[in-house]
C-alpha cells in the first residue's frame, strides 16, 4: 500500500475523477458523428470496443485495458493518510469458443500486488448482454523498512454475474460478485502472526461506462462498492476490525 500523506487526501480522488470525466466527455465530442447521420443499429460498433460490458468476444481475439483504481478505506480501518489506496491495473479478455472468454487481471502499487485468472460465458440479445464468470486471485503485500518487516498473502475466489446495455454512444454495465477467502496469512520478521481460511470475505457491486475516447481506443469510468470485512488493500493498516464495511473504489481505464 502506498502511504499518501496528503493534508487533504480526498481532493486527490475528486481531482482524478473530475479529470477522467472531462477526458471522457472530450473524447466523446471528438468521436461524435454529425447530427444528420442516422443512429447506429443495436449491433453497431459506434459506441466503441467493450471490455467490461459482456459482449461475446470473437474466438482468438485479445482485448486489453490499462488504468488505475483508487480505493477509499473507512476511518475505523485506517488513519487519514492511509485511507486512499491507488493501484495500477492491466485487464485482459481473450475470446474462446461458444461465447466463453478467458479473463486476467494484474494490479500493483509495488507494496500490494494482485494477479487473477478466470473464465466467463457471455451472451447477447439485441442491446442487452449478460455473463456469468468465476476467477481465482492471489495477492501478496510486503513492507520492509528499517525496523519494520511485514508481509501478507491470500488466495481469493470471485463468482460474478454481469449485465450490460448498449446505448447509441456508450455502453453501460452492472456487475455483482462474491468474494471468498480461501486462505490468508500475515507475518512479521518471518514469523506468522495471523491466518484465516474458507470464509466469506464480502460482496461487490460495480457500475461502469465504456465509450469511444481517442482514435480506436475506448475509455472506462466506473464505481465499485465493496461491502466487505476482508479487503486486501487495507492489509498494511493492521486493523483488527472484523465487521462488514463499505469501501468505495473509483475505476479509470483505456481499452487499447
Amino acid at each position: 500500500m502506498l502511504l499518501l500523506r496528503n493534508p487533504a487526501p480526498r481532493r486527490l480522488t475528486f481531482f482524478c475523477f473530475a479529470c477522467c470525466i472531462t477526458l471522457l466527455v472530450a473524447g466523446q465530442r471528438l468521436t461524435a458523428q454529425p447530427d444528420h447521420h442516422p443512429s447506429p443499429p443495436p449491433d453497431s460498433t459506434a459506441a466503441g470496443t467493450t471490455l467490461l460490458t459482456p459482449h461475446p468476444i470473437p474466438s482468438g481475439q485479445l482485448r486489453t485495458a490499462v488504468g488505475a483504481t483508487i480505493t477509499i478505506l473507512p476511518r475505523v480501518v485506517a488513519e487519514e493518510e492511509l485511507r486512499q489506496v491507488p493501484m495500477l491495473n492491466l485487464e485482459l479478455r481473450y475470446g474462446l469458443w461458444l461465447g466463453f472468454a478467458a479473463t486476467g487481471r494484474v494490479s500493483s502499487n509495488v507494496i500490494t500486488n494482485l494477479a487473477s485468472v478466470g473464465a466467463e460465458w457471455r451472451g447477447r440479445l439485441g442491446r442487452f448482454s449478460a455473463s456469468a464468470g468465476y476467477s481465482v486471485a492471489y495477492w501478496y503485500g510486503f513492507a520492509a523498512f528499517e525496523g519494520f518487516d511485514v508481509d501478507a498473502q491470500s488466495w481469493l475466489t470471485f463468482p460474478a454475474l454481469t449485465a450490460g446495455f448498449d446505448f447509441d454512444d456508450f455502453h453501460l454495465s452492472g456487475r455483482a460478485e462474491l468474494q471468498f477467502v480461501t486462505s490468508r496469512s500475515s507475518a512479521t520478521e518471518g514469523i506468522e502472526t495471523g491466518s484465516d481460511q474458507n470464509l466469506l470475505g464480502g460482496y461487490a457491486f460495480t457500475a461502469a461506462i465504456e465509450q469511444p475516447f481517442w482514435g480506436t481506443t475506448s475509455a472506462i469510468v466506473g464505481l465499485k462498492v465493496y461491502y466487505s470485512r476482508s479487503m486486501y488493500q487495507s492489509w498494511l493498516a493492521f486493523s483488527t476490525f472484523n465487521e462488514f464495511l463499505f469501501y468505495p473504489e473509483f475505476q479509470f481505464g483505456v481499452i487499447l
